[in-house]
């Protein structure tokens, strides 16, 4: 993002900047084309926390194209996706695929589904769940809830349509509203082996600590807050005691894993079984998994996705009894996976 053009960046601080410009924009996009929306059915949002596979398995569920997705071309216009399509067709320019940020080999074009849609969140609720050391659960006003569907249909006319796809791992922090309000979508959460995915996080909050203005700035637009320079971490579950360990640190990442999971494994547990964990490991040795998954969402059980194991750095020592939580939460996740896909 920093070979963005000075243009490029004073659009994005603009648009994305103001919450009030946000929901004239929508308030325009919405009213515009009201009457031209595709119905959204059976929604799939994934989620969980960051560096679990999400990206990949969204991608995936994305190529087999049976849904609508923000994309980066829908940037910096994301709350009018419609309007914004009008204008930066006329002016789109040429922007060959690179490898993303991460330097995990994910490449990115103008057409790469993104986490874009957590702008509409913090439009119109930020204040509810965007904290000044971390980000919250919070429940959503019916009000909101009835735009976003008005949102996720605007996504599915412009695509030509008529299931939208979410990935946005903020989602976990209003699992309980979303559920509720769309009982016909289906809700992912993958997973990976604690260590290892604890491991990858600090990894990259060691890469993003160093970020430019504009990147902090980027970021907190999207309240993409896992790590970095901006880093907030989710509390999501008062059973836990607070987390005191130093973001330096693969304990304070295995208790962030700990914290998350912890509460989306009794979420799923007791919630409808349209709650889904997906482990990542599995994923990518079983090729039965995809199948199933695809059964689950009704469509196409295409060919195999290529799933490939993330990061394989060497596990460094951690706190054994943080060690001995996560296994027992992250066998949990592994035998609902198996129940729920069944």
């Amino acid at each position: 993002m920093d070979k963005y053009s000075f243009i490029d960046k004073f659009f994005h601080r603009l648009v994305l900047g103001s919450n009030f410009l946000g929901e004239a924009l929508f308030d325009l996009e919405s009213s515009t084309y009201s009457s031209k929306t595709c119905q959204n059915k059976y929604p799939v949002f994934v989620c969980g926390l960051a560096r679990a596979g999400t990206t990949t398995l969204m991608r995936a569920l994305h190529d087999t194209g049976q849904f609508a997705s923000l994309t980066y071309q829908d940037m910096p216009g994301v709350m009018a996706p419609n309007f914004w399509n009008i204008i930066s067709s006329k002016n789109l320019k040429i922007r060959h695929p690179h490898e993303r940020m991460h330097g995990d080999g994910v490449i990115v074009d103008f057409d790469s589904p993104e986490a874009l849609d957590e702008v509409f969140w913090r439009v119109f609720c930020g204040d509810d769940y965007i904290g000044s050391t971390a980000l919250l659960p919070h429940s959503v006003p019916l009000k909101v809830m009835n735009q976003f569907k008005t949102y996720m249909e605007l996504v599915c006319f412009k695509y030509k349509k008529d299931r939208y796809l979410s990935k946005n791992n903020n989602n976990i922090l209003r699992i309980a509203s979303l559920s509720s309000a769309y009982p016909d979508a289906t809700f992912l959460f993958p997973f990976r082996n604690p260590v290892s995915q604890a491991q990858s996080l600090m990894v990259q909050h060691k890469r993003f600590s160093i970020s430019s203005a504009f990147q902090i700035d980027y970021m907190r637009w999207l309240v993409h807050h896992e790590f970095g320079a901006t880093h907030k971490p989710f509390r999501i579950t008062s059973k836990r005691n607070p987390i005191e360990y130093c973001p330096e640190s693969l304990d304070y990442w295995l208790d962030v894993w700990c914290n998350v999971y912890a509460s989306l494994a009794e979420s799923i547990e007791q919630g409808p079984k349209n709650l889904i964990p997906i482990g990542y490991e599995e994923l990518c040795k079983n090729t039965e998994i995809w199948q199933k998954i695809c059964l689950k969402l009704h469509i196409p059980a295409s060919e195999y996705q290529d799933f490939k194991f993330m990061n394989k750095e060497t596990e460094l020592p951690c706190s054994a009894p943080l060690q001995e939580e996560a296994s027992a939460i992250y066998n949990k996740l592994v035998a609902l996976s198996a129940l729920r896909l069944s």
